[in-house]
């Protein structure tokens, strides 16, 4: 039987014969599919934290939630860099402790993540969603035990073509996220960046998948 196709960050309705993570923001119902919840950067300023942390401890219980995310830092916000890692190495803890992967959301945060997972002693896959860097960023996060997943960029961007086309095939995933393109495109276009035919991609992705979501 071949494998499915996984769509691994998604806030799209899937196809049938597509496996995806869908996100959910942490004020949306949980649903009866896979999802992910976390606290966003973008939201902690706009929520009272104390019951952010009470509703997400409740919806990571959920037997569908397969991940805790996004949950990251970004500097391109009005929060404050110290108040993000704060929020994000409390969701760190919450994760290893529901024994849930984190899907990260990092802009130019590069470092201060590092370190969190270092500081924090966090021990589950950790996967920093919609990879653009370079090779050298790949290497740090690669070297740190991480995983990379790959959207619509690696259709036009030349730098995000070149890291995907080298890294380890047990380090990567794919992802449509918010994009205007379905996945098979993205599969499409991997496959041929690393040179393999489709089967074979779905059956990496689907071994990483199965490796690093234990709760599928």
């Amino acid at each position: 039987m071949q494998a499915k196709y996984i769509d691994f960050h998604t806030h799209k309705p899937s196809e049938s014969d597509v496996l995806s993570i869908m996100n959910l923001r942490i004020w949306e119902n949980p649903i009866k599919t896979l999802f992910s919840c976390g606290l966003h950067p973008v939201d902690i300023v706009e929520i009272s934290l104390d019951k952010a942390f009470e509703m997400l401890r409740e919806i990571v219980n959920s037997p569908h939630c397969v991940a805790l995310g996004e949950a990251g830092i970004d500097k391109r916000i009005s929060a404050s860099v110290e108040l993000q890692q704060k929020v994000f190495e409390q969701q760190l803890m919450l994760a290893d402790e529901a024994n849930l992967p984190v899907i990260i959301h990092n802009v130019r945060s590069l470092t201060e993540i590092l370190n969190s997972l270092k500081k924090t002693g966090f021990s589950n896959p950790f996967i920093f969603h919609g990879f653009t860097g370079k090779a050298e960023t790949a290497r740090q996060i690669l070297k740190a035990g991480g995983y990379l997943s790959f959207g619509k960029s690696i259709l036009n961007h030349q730098a995000t073509r070149e890291t995907f086309a080298n890294v380890a095939a047990d380090r990567f995933f794919l992802e449509t996220d918010e994009a205007d393109c379905s996945i098979y495109e993205i599969y499409s276009e991997a496959a041929s960046l690393r040179k393999i035919n489709l089967n074979e991609l779905r059956g990496i992705v689907f071994e990483n998948f199965v490796g690093a979501v234990t709760r599928y």
